[in-house]
């Protein structure tokens, strides 16, 4: 079922409006300083000569929770095992916000949290907070796009930044058979041996036949363009598997 404006849900945790897990206040926009080069502004009016896409982004979320004794060590531990350490892959944090069009997702890693020892407080409510870490800066479509297959298919892209980052299975291409695929904005990879293969635009990995290595170098890699790029395939078929994105 999906989540409701103002609410966010990291694993099975629903949290923001009209549950019990109230937000006092939300930070999702926090980039960290983004890179440039060893000069900082060595243009005359003062610009940068390189500006780089930030690699990660924090988000903050800050708790109002209920001083109730009944619930407060259940809260406790819904708390702790919600925003245990993740190891390996990170994990999808859906928001749905009333500015947006369509439910966001994005993949983050518990880093930071705090909450009061105990419910000694005299007030009704207690803050705690918690701060996670996203390896990938961008927003996706919390549902994906397929693209039936056929021998030139447009891959879509509502949002308003180059995707995919470095999140796995984002965007995944099939080509059919032995053929080039090539894209409207210059990608080029050709294919050689026996397909059908999968490709991740994320990480470049190379699923069916003898995998990457079926790839004829050199490759042109590309990202999908917001408002979408055209993909065709000069024998058989490509199809796709893609989400809007944005930074």
């Amino acid at each position: 079922m999906p989540i409701a404006p103002f609410q966010r849900q990291f694993r099975s945790l629903v949290f923001g409006a009209s549950t019990s897990w109230g937000l006092e206040k939300v930070d999702e926009e926090s980039l960290p300083p983004l890179d440039t080069s060893d000069m900082k502004r060595d243009r005359l009016d003062g610009s940068f000569t390189k500006l780089d896409l930030a690699r990660t982004r924090a988000l903050t979320y800050d708790f109002a929770i209920p001083n109730i004794d009944a619930s407060y060590y259940a809260n406790r531990e819904t708390w702790r095992v919600t925003f245990a350490p993740v190891i390996g892959q990170a994990l999808p944090l859906i928001a749905n916000s009333p500015d947006w069009a369509q439910i966001r997702r994005i993949y983050a890693r518990p880093r930071r949290r705090s909450q009061p020892d105990n419910n000694v407080s005299s007030t009704s409510l207690t803050n705690w907070s918690v701060v996670l870490e996203a390896p990938d800066p961008l927003w996706y479509a919390d549902t994906a796009t397929s693209v039936a297959a056929a021998s030139s298919i447009t891959i879509p892209n509502l949002g308003n930044w180059p995707g995919p980052g470095p999140t796995p299975s984002i965007t995944t291409l099939t080509i059919s058979t032995a053929s080039t695929l090539t894209t409207s904005n210059g990608g080029s990879i050709v294919f050689a041996g026996t397909g059908p293969w999968t490709i991740d635009l994320a990480t470049h990995i190379v699923t069916g036949g003898n995998g990457y290595t079926d790839i004829v170098q050199p490759s042109n890699w590309f990202l999908v363009d917001p408002g979408g790029i055209t993909a065709s395939v000069t024998a058989g078929t490509v199809a796709c598997t893609t989400r809007d994105s944005w930074l």
